[in-house]
């Protein structure tokens, strides 16, 4: 998995200023049906996270799995985490079913520290089955402590 921040044409391009990319051997070393990969484990109180993207670069594929969906959400240092906060599941395989990418708009402001975490679900067999794909999960956060400096020049 690599984590980038955008250049600033891609800034302005997608609403974001980071994204993670995801390959099928960041999960196929998994002998399970579901794996959970954090993004961003920097997150602090007063962030805002107000855009998730999900870019399907090439369908997913490999073995006997029929589908492969990941949801985006977030991992809180002491409150209830929420697996799907941010995207709820889009489809990044299915077999003889034509794949979008997805969009979520909702905007959480937190209250304490938190990761973003990427849970993929895989169905017919386990992630570790995969031979092919690729994702990108574009996301925007925003400091309120790093706007009021900015404001206050």
């Amino acid at each position: 998995m690599n984590i980038s921040e955008l250049t600033l044409q891609e800034q302005v391009r997608t609403g974001c200023r980071y994204a993670a990319e995801i390959d099928h051997t960041d999960l196929s070393d998994t002998a399970a049906t579901t794996k959970t990969l954090t993004f961003d484990a920097g997150g602090v109180l007063g962030d805002v996270v107000d855009r998730v993207l999900i870019d399907l670069v090439t369908e997913f594929d490999g073995g006997a799995t029929s589908e492969l969906t990941v949801q985006v959400g977030y991992d809180l240092a002491a409150g209830t985490d929420d697996p799907n906060g941010l995207a709820v599941a889009q489809s990044l395989h299915a077999d003889a079913t034509p794949i979008n990418t997805g969009v979520s708009t909702l905007a959480v402001a937190f209250l304490e520290s938190y990761s973003l975490t990427a849970l993929f679900t895989a169905t017919g067999a386990n992630l570790s089955t995969l031979t092919a794909g690729r994702a990108r999960i574009y996301f925007n956060k925003i400091s309120l402590p790093e706007l009021r400096n900015i404001n206050a020049e």
